[in-house]
């Protein structure tokens, strides 16, 4: 599989931001365990990001129909176990938000929502050893509560954000720094609010 970083433009094709994934680019492969890791804490890929071989896609069985919102994440996980990734720096498509995405529309079910995300824990905790479930579970649950909460206030609900703020300092100064740059947040919220505050979204 190969990926890149894409830009967040709105419904007129205007630019809001770059997603970015947070991974060593070059021409050597990430490393499976550095992308697993950094993969269950959030689904950092942009949807038009990934190019993968067809091989590949059959032999993992390619997407599980009863994840509505995680199939891909899941499915970049599977991939990841089975070789290599490559990670390029230039962005080389686009990814748009808007009112009427899965995102806005799917996500109103908070525990559904947060259901598909602890389905991709269960699945593939197993591939992290011992030592860095123990680093990682925590950062992905505090994740978890983050995009909920995320969820929830573009449904106008708040009070979620109280157990995500909770759930991030719980973490640690450590814990704290690798959500933040494992997650991508601020790539990834940042240009919602763009759009938001400018009436496109």
């Amino acid at each position: 599989m190969h990926l890149h970083p894409c830009y967040i433009i709105d419904d007129a094709a205007r630019r809001l931001g770059l997603w970015r994934c947070p991974l060593p680019a070059g021409e050597s492969p990430v490393p499976a365990q550095m992308l697993i890791e950094r993969l269950l804490v959030q689904n950092f890929i942009g949807i038009p990001a990934p190019t993968i071989r067809r091989d590949a896609f059959l032999s993992v069985r390619g997407l599980d129909d009863a994840l509505w919102y995680t199939a891909d994440w899941d499915l970049y996980l599977r991939l990841a176990a089975i070789g290599s990734v490559y990670y390029h720096s230039s962005p080389l498509a686009c990814f748009r938000v808007h009112k009427n995405s899965l995102t806005v529309l799917g996500s109103r079910n908070s525990a559904d929502f947060r259901n598909q995300h602890q389905v991709i824990v269960d699945r593939h905790a197993d591939k992290l050893s011992w030592e860095a479930r123990a680093e990682i579970l925590p950062v992905a649950a505090a994740s978890f509560d983050v995009n909920t909460a995320l969820a929830a206030v573009m449904a106008g609900q708040f009070a979620p954000l109280i157990k995500a703020v909770a759930s991030i300092l719980t973490l640690g100064p450590r814990g704290i720094r690798r959500y933040f740059y494992y997650s991508r947040v601020v790539d990834r919220v940042f240009p919602r609010l763009r759009a938001l505050v400018a009436g496109r979204f």
